[in-house]
């Protein structure tokens, strides 16, 4: 049984045979040096009865879970197990998520200096290949949810937008001329693109609660992040966030994740088209993998870090409303459940 004051070396193999994972004590070691479990401490058996290693409570609970990423996942590359470690809120060496994200940025910045042309500050060929592309390539979530949803037609539109806001070019919805509109309207650009976000025009601009701050345009919005990209590099965010930043930018997204999830749950309920697309939109966001987490994670601490006026303080007031859609939906599923409805676990 581990105990209440620390977990021995010893509890902690036999607990992980008991589950069918054969871990060696090299194994574990190399695990607590890697930081993918807290490090442990020698504990005195008294005057000539050695030392006992034990670490910490709770090890024995996240040694299951490294075990099932390790073995069943059969994830064997350190940082991606020490992510998913983190992500799920267990506690492993920040040095290792630093890695991994400077890993990630480096890559993601040598990719983005590629989309501009930087004599006429427009899409490069590279970029247009990326949007000529974006029909037929292999795209996994949530971009490949954004083309289901979007259509392969008309995705190359909200790819082309994607990729300006990437190289820090974005300047706004594309005007088109028509018979109907010599003039020029952004009408049809801007259907896709706020289509693709679960957007039209109308809920785009309702959804804040407070009169005196309205919710941006989403023009607006891309157009901000854009200019942050133009200003700042992924490696940028590594370096100037604290690792108090990351882990509270990381406690939001998650939190958003398990509102769209309970959401998701109670729309399975709904014979509504609406109610499909909450189902979509959840799967797509609960299979992304650690590198799509972890670009979530720098977009948004850039956001914290260089956005706008408020940006931080704005962020702060959602997350403060997500806990409570949490707490209601979470209300509201154990409630239909007392009434008999069949609502899986989640």
């Amino acid at each position: 049984m581990c105990g209440g004051a620390g977990e021995t070396r010893e509890e902690l193999l036999d607990l992980a045979k008991a589950r069918g994972y054969e871990v060696t004590e090299h194994q574990l070691a190399r695990w607590h040096r890697a930081g993918l479990l807290l490090r442990p401490k020698q504990r005195s058996l008294g005057k000539g009865h050695g030392t006992q290693t034990v670490y910490p409570p709770g090890t024995g609970k996240q040694l299951l879970r490294l075990c099932e990423i390790h073995f069943d996942d059969e994830e064997k590359r350190l940082l991606h197990v020490g992510w998913r470690l983190w992500w799920e809120g267990y506690k492993v060496s920040f040095q290792l998520i630093r890695s991994f994200l400077d890993r990630l940025a480096v890559r993601l910045d040598k990719e983005r200096s590629l989309l501009a042309d930087p004599e006429s500050e427009e899409l490069s060929d590279v970029g247009w290949k990326w949007v000529e592309d974006s029909r037929k390539s292999r795209l996994g979530p949530p971009l490949g949810g954004v083309r289901r949803r979007t259509s392969r037609k008309l995705f190359p539109t909200v790819m082309k937008m994607l990729v300006e806001v990437l190289a820090g070019l974005y300047a706004g919805y594309q005007v088109e001329h028509t018979e109907d509109h010599p003039e020029g309207t952004t009408d049809r650009d801007r259907q896709i693109i706020e289509g693709s976000f679960g957007l039209d025009q109308g809920r785009t601009d309702q959804r804040s609660k407070d009169p005196e701050q309205p919710n941006k345009p989403l023009e607006t919005t891309l157009k901000e992040i854009s200019s942050m990209f133009r200003d700042h590099s992924l490696q940028d965010v590594v370096a100037a966030a604290t690792d108090e930043e990351l882990a509270e930018v990381r406690n939001q997204l998650r939190l958003m994740f398990a509102v769209g999830r309970l959401i998701a749950a109670l729309a399975e309920q709904i014979p509504d088209p609406e109610a499909l697309v909450l189902r979509e939109r959840d799967k797509d966001l609960q299979q992304m993998g650690p590198p799509e987490q972890a670009f979530m994670v720098l977009v948004l601490t850039m956001w914290r870090l260089w956005g706008p006026p408020g940006a931080r303080e704005r962020m702060d007031s959602h997350y403060e409303e997500l806990q409570q859609r949490h707490l209601e939906a979470q209300q509201a599923i154990a409630q239909l459940r007392k009434l008999g409805w069949d609502i899986a676990d989640i």
